[in-house]
Formats: structure tokens, C-alpha cells, sequence
């Protein structure tokens, strides 16, 4: 942590969530950031686990920041989309398998 300035709350906040803003390969919009007496709480949702680090580091970044508490979950049911948004893959569509008249199935066993 950079406790080597002593810088505000409210500044520690805005340069904080300034800072992740710029950090493209981050989603932050559900990120919340409040500061008390130097210590950052984050709190909300990100899409992705290895979005976690990257935001404690820039948050310990921060002058002025004694802690860090990161409270942020992963959205599960989101993260697969978020990642297959990110590559740019249509949403995937299962198709239920149908037997053609007269065909059957046939296990083989090994």
C-alpha cells in the first residue's frame, strides 16, 4: 500500500475508480469503491476471477491507501457470456438431436 501521502478519502476514491476506469480489459461497471480513513472496501460483481487481482493491485496503488478489502464476487452465470462477448462469439444455440424415421441408435461398448 502507498501510505506515504496522506490524501483525502473522497480523492483516494476518484483517482481510484479514474484508475479503473482507463483499464479497458477490466469491467468495472458493478464495481463500487468507498474509502474510510485510507482503507478501500470494493464491493459488487466482475465477470471474470482473474479481473480480482488486477483491481486490489490498482486500488493498493492508489497514495493514500492504507487496505484493501476486495468484498467483489464473480458473476458465474455471466462469466461465460462475458468471455464469449469478449472474443466475439455469437450466443451458442443447442439444437435438440432428432432421430430420422426409420434409423437407430447403436451403443458400442470398449
Amino acid at each position: 500500500m502507498n501510505d506515504s501521502l496522506s490524501t483525502d478519502d473522497a480523492s483516494i476514491t476518484e483517482m481510484l475508480n479514474e484508475r479503473l476506469t482507463r483499464r479497458l480489459d477490466l469491467d468495472t461497471d458493478d464495481v463500487t469503491v468507498s474509502v474510510t480513513d485510507g482503507t478501500v472496501r470494493l464491493t459488487g460483481t466482475v465477470p471474470l476471477r482473474r479481473m480480482l487481482h488486477p483491481i486490489t493491485q490498482i486500488a493498493e496503488g492508489c497514495p493514500g491507501v492504507a487496505a484493501v478489502e476486495n468484498l467483489i464476487d464473480v458473476d458465474t452465470p455471466n462469466a461465460t457470456a462475458a468471455l464469449g462477448e469478449a472474443r466475439g462469439d455469437e450466443p451458442a444455440t443447442i439444437e435438440p438431436f432428432e432421430e430420422e424415421p426409420g434409423e437407430r441408435q447403436i451403443n458400442h461398448e470398449i
